[in-house]
This record gives structure tokens, C-alpha cells and sequence, in this order.
């Protein structure tokens, strides 16, 4: 997906949002991370197990 990782601060790490702002950055980020994030930990761990274990 990316080839590299970024070294310049995001918003989120400056500060200078409204804390509205800030509010709904919490609030993709945590979508983002319960669509993207948890499948991506599951294909790694759970589901690699039952796979690796013939658990179908």
C-alpha cells in the first residue's frame, strides 16, 4: 500500500485543530481501524491458525 513511511508531523501530532476537529479525526480513525485494522490483525493471527491447524 505504501512504499514508505512518512516523517513529517500530521495535524493530529502538531495540535492545531478545533476540538471538533480533533473529535471527528477519533471518530474515522476508530472506523477506520475496526474495518481495516482488526482484519488485517485477524488474517495474521486467528484465521493463519485455523488454516495452519486444518480447523475448517
Amino acid at each position: 500500500m505504501f512504499t514508505k513511511r512518512a516523517t513529517k508531523p500530521e495535524r493530529i501530532d502538531i495540535g492545531d485543530y478545533t476540538p471538533e476537529e480533533y473529535a471527528r479525526f477519533l471518530r474515522e480513525i476508530r472506523f477506520i481501524n475496526q474495518r481495516l485494522g482488526d482484519r488485517s490483525a485477524l488474517e495474521k493471527t486467528l484465521l493463519a491458525d485455523v488454516e495452519r491447524l486444518d480447523l475448517k
